[in-house]
């Protein structure tokens, strides 16, 4: 009974109301129908929260993600001409990109500058999800396919 006594106002249009309006004149949902709403909202989500999931890992499929961190150590304190790379694990996937922290990978070495400060440098090793974790994405694009959410 209480419920019909409240009406929702959003922050946007309260803004730009000159004056507060009487309680007949707004026409906004009242507290009931917004809980109602929410309420199917959040009953649709847990029948069909595994189709999210398997949308979700289907869209990120191209994005790369991290899936290893490496360490190298470096010549320090000076990298002379001739040893200013140091090798590095070989990836685990093709099309891995590298990312780091000082200097760039080329052929499997880490080339770092001529003079550097640091004693050891960190390699993060990248490749898309769809490479990474192919088994995830193939049964999430199978899982969307049937339409399933269970």
């Amino acid at each position: 009974m209480a419920d019909h006594l409240v009406k929702l106002v959003h922050a946007r249009d309260l803004a730009r109301w000159k004056r507060f309006p009487a309680y007949e004149e707004h026409t906004g949902k009242t507290l009931a129908q917004q809980r109602s709403e929410v309420k199917a909202r959040d009953d649709l989500g847990r029948k069909l929260w595994r189709l999210i999931q398997a949308k979700r890992i289907v869209d990120g499929a191209d994005t790369p993600s991290v899936y290893r961190t490496t360490i190298a150590g470096t010549p320090w304190p000076i990298s002379l001409p001739g040893r200013r790379s140091v090798r590095i694990s070989p990836p685990d996937y093709p099309e891995t990109t590298f990312e780091a922290d000082i200097g760039r990978v080329e052929g499997g070495r880490l080339v770092l500058p001529l003079f550097i400060r640091e004693c050891e440098v960190s390699v993060r090793y990248l490749a898309a999800n769809r490479v990474a974790v192919a088994d995830q994405v193939a049964s999430a694009q199978a899982q969307l396919s049937q339409g399933t959410g269970s």
